[in-house]
């Protein structure tokens, strides 16, 4: 080129602005540039026809057919005598090649994902933009490979990346994970890395990859899982709710009618044989019948008391079970005196739990232990406790007349006794109301005991 004017090109130079070679002789350069990028090529032509040295530029150009492209060309001044010198330009279209970068860098700012490169040998971290706004660190500054590890907490996290890092470099294998992280600013996030490595006759040199903050995603997620947590909470609840009214509506049908058959027969013979007089058998008669309907009513009250168990739980709060125990001991006074019980317990906790449950269950384990007493030896009862990984357990000790084993299922299920109702009284629900406390509780209740021997009431609530 010479004076701005072409003299002379290749055929390859031409076909990229659509024009053949002879079109393009003679012709001024300008014919190829839009008019905002003329300042820009004079500029560039003074700078070099005066001997400075100028890199790969890139510039706008004008086709033929009056698309645009974008051009990246190199230049070199030739001398062909003192007096006379040409430039000579050699170019190549990056249109396509800018088009995939601005693409892939649009990408990355919607997925708000950020390009790292460790270099193996310098141990310096590169980072584009984005990843420097993750790691919330200056434009300017630059990071090293043992600087990068502390944006990860210290423990667990820190070492994992590490131990990533460590096998990537040895190895040249991928990795894909998940971390909490700390940005400059001390701010807590959670990011996604993602890494590859590169080899020089089959050794790793560099590794590279992508940082993408998950924060938000990953918070949305916990919120999915608590609330999913949350469901199936009340998911049980419900189904238990739902086997109780199976129950209660079988005992409806079916327990509640001797007793309402009972005072309707006996009242039935009563008018029917004694109507104008009232002898000992009808007095007789009458005692059935009012036995009976007191009977009948406590099974209804009991039923439902069962029924509204769990209904009305207060919020955790922290409990001090040494002053449960006290306040379950004043409660059952009178049966201690009376039965000369001795109790004795573990040094006990304070947790966090619902007060007014768990003193109901100690209040029924601790009145199952005496009233199933040997007939003429006095209760000794053991309140213990132990201290587990994920949950705090409870245990009853007695030395009662124990439970065959055959039955240790059943006495946790509504009105089944094991005794016959002279013996002991009760309506067989004391353990059904227990069994479900500790479970809404998300505790579990079981028993060992050895019939003649005593018993031992275990049960448990997490942390």
């Amino acid at each position: 080129m010479r004076q701005g004017f072409f003299i002379d090109l290749n055929d390859t130079y031409a076909q990229i602005y659509g024009f053949t070679k002879k079109e393009l002789i003679g012709q001024p350069f300008s014919i190829l540039v839009p008019e905002n990028q003329l300042p820009l090529i004079q500029e560039l032509n003074a700078r070099i026809m005066n001997g400075e040295y100028v890199p790969e530029t890139l510039y706008s150009s004008k086709r033929k057919d009056g698309t645009y492209i974008l051009i990246a060309a190199k230049f070199k001044i030739l001398h062909l005598s003192d007096k006379e010198k040409v430039l000579v330009t050699s170019i190549r279209d990056v249109t396509e090649e800018e088009r995939t970068k601005q693409l892939l860098d649009d990408i990355q700012k919607m997925a708000v994902l950020g390009g790292w490169e460790l270099n193996l040998v310098t141990q310096e971290v590169l980072q584009t933009k984005i990843a420097k706004e993750i790691h919330e660190f200056l434009d300017h500054e630059v990071m090293l490979y043992e600087e990068a590890l502390t944006f990860y907490p210290e423990g667990e996290a820190r070492e994992h990346v590490k131990k990533v890092i460590e096998i990537a470099s040895t190895s040249g294998s991928s990795f894909d994970f998940e971390s909490p992280f700390l940005t400059h600013r001390k701010k807590e996030k959670f990011v996604r890395v993602q890494g590859k490595v590169d080899l020089i006759d089959g050794k790793p040199y560099r590794i590279f990859g992508f940082i993408q903050d998950i924060t938000e995603k990953r918070l949305q997620k916990q919120a999915l899982e608590q609330l999913n947590q949350q469901l199936l909470e009340q998911t049980k609840i419900l189904q238990l709710s739902n086997e109780e009214l199976e129950k209660f509506a079988y005992v409806a049908s079916h327990d509640l009618q001797e007793p309402l058959r009972m005072v309707s027969s006996f009242l039935t013979q009563l008018e029917r044989k004694y109507k104008d007089q009232l002898d000992d058998k009808a007095r007789e008669y009458i005692h059935y019948a009012v036995d009976g309907s007191k009977r009948m009513k406590k099974i209804i009250m009991d039923l439902l008391g069962f029924s509204r168990v769990g209904k009305n739980f207060e919020e955790p709060e922290l409990v001090d079970l040494q002053e449960v125990i006290e306040e379950v001991l004043l409660l059952q006074k009178k049966l201690i005196e009376e039965t000369e019980a001795k109790i004795t317990f573990d040094k006990l906790p304070v947790i966090k739990t619902i007060k007014i449950p768990v003193f109901q269950i100690f209040t029924n384990l601790i009145n199952n232990a005496m009233k199933y007493r040997k007939p003429g030896e006095v209760p000794i009862l053991h309140i213990g406790y132990q201290e587990k990984a994920k949950e705090h357990e409870f245990s009853v000790q007695d030395n009662g007349i124990g439970i065959d084993s055959v039955y240790f299922e059943k006495i946790f299920s509504l009105f089944q006794r094991l005794h016959k109702k002279d013996e002991f009284e009760g309506q067989g629900i004391g353990l059904a109301i227990v069994k479900k406390l500790i479970e809404l509780m998300g505790g579990t209740i079981w028993v060992e005991s050895t019939k003649g021997e005593g018993s031992t009431f275990y049960f448990s609530l997490p942390k």
